[in-house]
């Protein structure tokens, strides 16, 4: 469900904005969240699930990294921080290079050809989730922000309208953020024009330079 695709415009938008806008404040993130993940699957639905481990991985990393510095175990913190941007950062490289490894996986598997994860890799703005799950890490460890809940986490990484094309918005920052009724026209007006940008110009241009290049 790409954003210029009719179906985000005139179905999946539309509804997540209509609905957000009158239901009460307090169920707002859960809403979000849930139609974050709907995002998702419609790219990977088993994909979904890879998005809530490395959710919960990144959570059980910071919430380690709280109790190693509570005791005063600031190696230990470090050691916990590092694993924590190992996991991260290996995801992401198997993610983005799956197809020079697989062969080698294959090969060690006894399979003829195909990836052994396949039906997972097909994960819209992988690259921002892990970027923001780093992000998320360093803050923790530097205690510019505490753990918080799963829920906040996951809806920190999940939220669909930065998701392909960021930004990286910093965790205390985003969970903090409660939007105003007088930024809403304001907000609007920033995604039509967004929009018109890109499905009226960038997305045709795209397919010349696509097709000289």
């Amino acid at each position: 469900m790409a954003f210029g695709s009719l179906v985000f415009l005139f179905l999946f938008l539309p509804v997540v904005v209509g609905c957000n806008w009158v239901m009460q404040e307090r169920y707002r993130p859960a809403f979000i969240t849930l139609a974050s993940i709907v995002f998702f699957a419609f790219f990977s639905f088993s994909g979904v699930a890879v998005l809530i481990a490395i959710a919960i991985a990144n959570f059980i990393f910071a919430r380690l990294i709280v109790v190693a510095q509570s005791r005063n175990r600031l190696l230990l913190s470090r050691w916990v921080l590092a694993g924590g941007l190992l996991f991260d950062m290996a995801l992401l490289a198997y993610f983005k290079w799956s197809g020079f490894i697989d062969p080698y996986i294959n090969a060690i598997m006894h399979r003829d050809k195909g990836s052994p994860v396949a039906p997972f890799l097909m994960l819209v703005g992988m690259s921002f989730i892990v970027f923001s799950a780093v992000t998320y890490l360093v803050d923790v460890w530097r205690g510019d922000s505490k753990p918080g809940r799963l829920f906040d986490l996951i809806h920190y990484l999940f939220f669909f309208p930065k998701i392909v094309s960021g930004p990286i918005v910093r965790f205390q920052d985003f969970v903090r953020t409660r939007p105003r009724s007088e930024n809403v026209i304001w907000g609007a007006q920033r995604v039509v024009l967004g929009l018109a940008k890109k499905v009226l110009i960038a997305d045709n241009l795209g397919a010349v330079v696509n097709g000289t290049f």
